[in-house]
């Protein structure tokens, strides 16, 4: 037998090394293709300021204002939450703050090391759908975060943790985490993989679940003293926007879409994803 080890071993090389060659070789060029369209579809997203029309400056003209409308009360939302800690409403989103699970879903290394492993999961097992999942959450976050990084920064606005003055900026200062509140991070991220997958795959329920609770973790923040309300509304808005044009550009590619644009994608002409629960009795 032991003789024969070494010839059964051979034979197996053979009779399975070509099929794993091809499936190796599949996987890699699939992981090319991934990873260049990352690259192109994140500096799409970084672009769009530049191909804006008369209609995005109108909707964005929109955006301002509401957020000039919230800021009026940015102190006295903050005020509330400081003051009413026992709420009903506050404790309701006690689940959502940090450093709870869902909070942590806010976090950019969180969300990316989830979307890696289920596009790694999908890669394995040749799942397009587990492999779109898994990629555009990631494009989505990666293209959000560094230009959302950049914009508090350049802003430089005071967290309500360390101020009672909502109007606190040091722009142009590059600051630490102290002042960089404007935009909301963790509901940016969340919203921005939500907006995906909502719009790329037909979520149903589901999809008004996670555009729920990335809302809450977002608000959450607030009273967590980390961002003021304005913070989280553009953050929202910032995230869905991103998230709804890196669907796009999957839809032009993949001929669901009519063009890797900023369109909203039609869930009725994206691929589904099914989930299906079974409880023994």
């Amino acid at each position: 037998m032991a003789r024969r080890l070494p010839v059964l071993l051979s034979l197996t090389a053979v009779l399975l090394g070509p099929r794993w060659a091809m499936g190796q070789e599949g996987r890699w060029a699939m992981l090319r293709e991934d990873g260049k369209n990352l690259f192109a579809d994140t500096w799409h997203i970084w672009k769009a300021p530049i191909r804006a029309d008369a209609g995005d400056v109108a909707g964005f003209a929109g955006v301002v204002g509401s957020l000039v409308l919230i800021g009026l009360f940015d102190d006295e939302i903050q005020d509330w939450f400081r003051d009413n800690p026992e709420s009903l409403p506050v404790r309701a989103l006690g689940p959502m703050r940090d450093p709870r699970p869902a909070s942590s879903m806010g976090y950019t290394k969180t969300l990316v090391a989830i979307s890696g492993g289920v596009y790694l999961f999908g890669l394995a097992t040749r799942s397009d759908g587990l492999r779109a999942a898994g990629m555009g959450c990631m494009t989505a976050d990666l293209s959000n975060t560094f230009a959302r990084h950049l914009l508090a920064r350049l802003l430089g606005r005071k967290r309500p943790q360390f101020t009672r003055d909502p109007y606190v900026f040091r722009p142009f200062a590059w600051g630490d985490w102290t002042m960089r509140s404007f935009p909301g991070g963790h509901v940016a991220n969340m919203m921005a993989c939500s907006a995906f997958l909502s719009n790329h795959f037909d979520l149903g329920v589901l999809g008004i679940l996670m555009y729920a609770v990335s809302t809450a973790v977002g608000l959450g923040r607030v009273a967590d003293e980390a961002h003021w309300t304005t913070d989280t509304a553009f953050g929202m808005v910032f995230g869905w926007a991103v998230g709804r044009a890196v669907a796009g550009r999957f839809a032009g590619r993949d001929g669901s879409g009519p063009d890797p644009a900023l369109d909203l994608v039609p869930a009725a002409s994206a691929p589904a994803i099914t989930l299906t629960w079974r409880i023994p009795f």
